[in-house]
């Protein structure tokens, strides 16, 4: 037998096998990504976070981490929220998404509300990284701010009309631009 016989009668079988194992690997990572979605799209928020489309905030009264007061009376026209916390690997995963639609929102800072729910020695990175785009209020857990919008997990975020959700979720992507509102 030449020698190469011998490469191709050793190679041959390794590229075979090689071959067989990507394929399944694929199958698997198709399937992966189906169950994902799936999640996303129903299982993983089977309930509404916080208040839902066509619902009013309740009345609330907070100071900004600024030091000035913020209240439901403050919140005209359209209006994103947001409630994170830095205890919520999927609140930090969103915040870029987040401060870049915050930035692009009409009226700037102040048609961006950001509520960061802990204790205030853990809020300090996550307020900073908000206070240039949004006015951001740090709250213990189930602080007014909270409870005015009836949240229930994390991250959640809103669209205001005035004082009426147009649309919430846990998911920033699946509310409307409000730039182009």
């Amino acid at each position: 037998m030449s020698e190469s016989a011998v490469v191709l009668a050793v190679l041959g079988p390794l590229g075979l096998a090689n071959l067989v194992l990507v394929v399944g690997l694929l199958r698997r990572l198709r399937r992966h990504d189906a169950l994902m979605q799936t999640m996303i799209d129903g299982v993983a928020n089977p309930e509404p976070i916080m208040l839902t489309a066509g619902e009013e905030i309740r009345d609330f009264n907070s100071t900004t981490a600024a030091g000035k007061p913020v209240g439901s009376a403050d919140l005209h026209g359209r209006t994103l929220v947001a409630f994170l916390s830095p205890t919520c690997p999927a609140c930090i995963d969103s915040l870029p998404l987040f401060t870049a639609r915050a930035q692009l929102t009409p009226g700037g800072p102040e048609q961006v509300l950001a509520v960061v729910v802990g204790h205030e020695e853990e809020t300090t990175e996550l307020r900073e990284r908000l206070e240039p785009v949004a006015r951001v209020v740090v709250e213990p857990p189930s602080g007014p701010v909270a409870a005015a919008f009836g949240v229930l997990g994390f991250p959640a975020f809103a669209v205001l009309d005035d004082h009426t959700v147009a649309a919430s979720d846990f998911a920033l992507e699946r509310l409307p631009d409000t730039a182009a509102a």
